[in-house]
């Protein structure tokens, strides 16, 4: 796809679609929340860090980074996305318009990198990933969140009989695979591990208090509890 029309179709998806839930109440309760849940954890924990979360969306995850004492740089290619980051809660937020492949951020300019569910988008996601290691600090840290274990089928578009899968994912990752192009772009790998399964899912909703242990449990039974909303988060450092 062009990009003219690549960049079209974002802002036509950003329009009809939120994974903001309509109420906070709603949200934390969302999958998309429960993820976001595990990727700060996953992040430095200073006080005051800046993190640049790379493909936004409406700023689900840069709102609970700023709600932790994060310096959240909220970045998506879709202006009508980053309008949504305007409702009350997240009004704080600094957006900034940009394509993953050439962020306007100066070298070495921030202490974390999000890239959540972005990078199975894109047909050279190491670009992506190279891009981020370039703003990133020396020991700084890339967390990466993408599909794992998902069958979402391929449908065949009526007007142009063009064939595409239906969640727009252009790659599949795997253990190990995704690790292999982050150690291309000279990071260093610290963590990789599968979730969060359907069964963790529902007890993280039920029993926050527990969420550290039922990720640990999560990810050593993982194999065994397969289901269509899997993750594969990988965790790597700048050298």
């Amino acid at each position: 796809m062009n990009p003219t029309r690549y960049l079209d179709y974002v802002e036509a998806d950003g329009k009809r679609w939120s994974y903001w839930e309509h109420t906070l109440a709603n949200f934390q309760r969302s999958t998309d929340h429960i993820r976001s849940q595990v990727l700060l954890r996953l992040l430095p924990r200073r006080t005051a860090a800046v993190v640049a979360d790379i493909g936004c969306g409406d700023g689900h995850l840069s709102w609970l980074l700023l709600s932790r004492g994060y310096r959240p740089l909220s970045l998506d290619l879709s202006f009508q996305r980053l309008l949504k980051t305007r409702v009350p809660e997240r009004a704080r937020l600094l957006t900034i318009q940009a394509n993953c492949e050439s962020v306007p951020l100066s070298e070495a300019s921030c202490d974390a990198v999000v890239l959540s569910e972005i990078i199975e988008h894109l047909e050279l996601p190491e670009r992506a990933i190279r891009e981020a290691a370039r703003i990133l600090k020396p020991a700084g840290r890339l967390v990466i969140s993408v599909p794992h274990a998902q069958d979402a089928p391929d449908v065949v578009c009526p007007r142009c009989l063009h064939t595409f899968n239906s969640a727009g994912h252009l790659r599949h990752f795997e253990p190990g695979s995704l690790r292999a192009i982050v150690e291309s772009c000279g990071l260093i790998l610290e963590r990789e591990f599968t979730g969060v399964s359907a069964i963790a899912r529902y007890l993280l909703r039920r029993f926050t208090v527990l969420a550290h242990i039922i990720e640990l449990a999560d990810r050593a039974l993982s194999s065994l509890f397969k289901s269509d909303n899997l993750h594969l988060f990988l965790v790597a450092k700048k050298p």
